[in-house]
């Protein structure tokens, strides 16, 4: 942004733009969202949108993502914060020129992983059952036609086409099939963000298994008439559950959190990783300085240490296909190779340690090849289609390097275990015929 362009918004404005980094991190969250949206006002070109973010939030192009979208008669201009922090998955955006933000839900760190722990401990907290399934959040357009929009953490939009939805195509297809799903409607009517858990045998998690087909639970509300971005305290949201008969998770701790009640937390989880139960805790904290919900995460121990008992080894391949399919969730189905890849190594980091992700990563390359691959009959067929056209090209097809060279350089994403054993497959066919 230009000095004259910064002196113009400056005027509109009550607060100070400070670009200086150490200031920044220590604004709080709800802060930086109300500052940006008074930097956005008069603003009518993405471009300029993109500018204004970037630099408050001093964050490069590639932690943003743009889209420009029509909803029935409106225009929806904007861009998606990809940065997994406490503002992933944040909408900054123009909704016929005029600002429109939607808070992210947070990517949440264990309790004894993050430098804001002194907000949690020794204050008082309450911990809730912490469901396996996928985040949502709600919302409705600030227009007469009701028109309702929900996001996943990476996507801005829940009714594009979803690999992870699956039958219902679409994360709002599979939400609307959800018992009690209007109850949420009608609460946006009232002005409020919902944020929910999605979960149910029908949309599996990584470790808990559910008899429920799908159902989902209020993790956290916004109150969007205020225009502050404040994620509510847990008794406003039983309020507003109550209200509009939303379910909302059970609090099976209330009370100051000390390290030695976490510790006796993650030793009794243990019990509860089983069919319908909880694979660890959402810890919340209520900060009455910044007027803000901040939340953390219990998981049982032995779930948190299976991530990290093969420190020397590779990490096990059901934690890699677990963080491939995060990362596909979120995504669109003709995303490239590398962008799952990238999304998969930053999931693994969260729970893994650089040095195993390291150690693992063509394993990671591997697994990540398999999940993008068509299914094996297509890819034989297709194999072999490529075979035939080398031949009739003049190639030499018993050249084994040659060929299984040529298949690598047209199929790059396939194994090179497959390419082999259907190649070995079609010169034996060839030479029984």
């Amino acid at each position: 942004m230009t000095e004259k362009c910064k002196c113009k918004v400056l005027q509109k404005t009550s607060f100070r733009y400070n670009p200086d980094i150490t200031d920044l991190h220590s604004t709080p969250t709800r802060q930086r969202l109300v500052d940006i949206y008074a930097l956005l006002k008069g603003i009518r070109s993405q471009k300029k949108l993109r500018s204004i973010v970037c630099e408050y939030l001093h964050c490069s192009g590639s932690d943003v993502q743009e889209f420009s979208y029509t909803i029935k008669t409106h225009k929806w201009r904007g861009l998606i914060y990809k940065n997994r922090n406490t503002l992933h998955g944040t909408i900054f955006s123009l909704f016929d020129n005029k600002p429109f933000i939607v808070r992210g839900f947070p990517k949440l760190k264990y309790i004894q992983q993050d430098n804001r722990t002194k907000l949690a401990l020794y204050q008082d907290v309450v911990c809730e059952e912490k469901l396996d399934g996928t985040n949502l959040g709600i919302w409705l357009f600030p227009y007469k036609e009701n028109i309702f929009m929900g996001k996943t953490r990476q996507v801005e939009r829940w009714d594009k086409f979803s690999v992870m939805a699956k039958e219902d195509r679409t994360w709002k297809g599979k939400f609307d099939r959800t018992p009690l799903s209007n109850n949420v409607y009608e609460a946006c009517k009232d002005g409020y963000q919902i944020f929910i858990e999605l979960y149910g045998c029908l949309n599996q998690g990584d470790f808990i298994r559910y008899t429920v087909p799908l159902a989902y639970k209020v993790i956290a509300i916004i109150d969007v008439k205020k225009n502050d971005y404040a994620f509510l305290p847990r008794k406003r949201i039983e309020e507003i559950c109550s209200k509009f008969n939303m379910p909302i998770p059970r609090i099976d701790f209330a009370g100051k959190l000390t390290p030695k009640e976490v510790n006796r937390m993650e030793y009794e989880l243990k019990e509860q990783v089983k069919l319908d139960g909880n694979e660890g805790y959402v810890a919340k904290s209520w900060d009455i300085k910044t007027q803000d919900t901040h939340f953390f995460k219990i998981k049982t121990e032995d779930i948190r240490e299976l991530c990290y008992k093969m420190s020397r080894g590779l990490i096990p391949s059901k934690f890699i296909k677990s963080a491939i399919r995060k990362s596909k969730e979120n995504l669109p189905i003709d995303v490239e190779y590398s962008k799952v890849l990238d999304l998969t190594l930053n999931n693994l980091l969260e729970e893994q340690t650089e040095e195993l992700v390291e150690n693992s990563f063509h394993k990671i390359e591997d697994l990540v090849k398999i999940s993008m691959s068509p299914a094996l009959s297509e890819l034989r067929t297709e194999i072999i289609e490529y075979i035939i056209v080398m031949k009739k090209e003049g190639m030499d097809i018993e050249h084994k390097a040659s060929v299984l060279s040529a298949l690598h350089d047209k199929l790059p994403l396939v194994q090179a275990s497959l390419l082999y054993r259907v190649y070995m497959e079609y010169i034996l066919n060839q030479v029984e015929s």
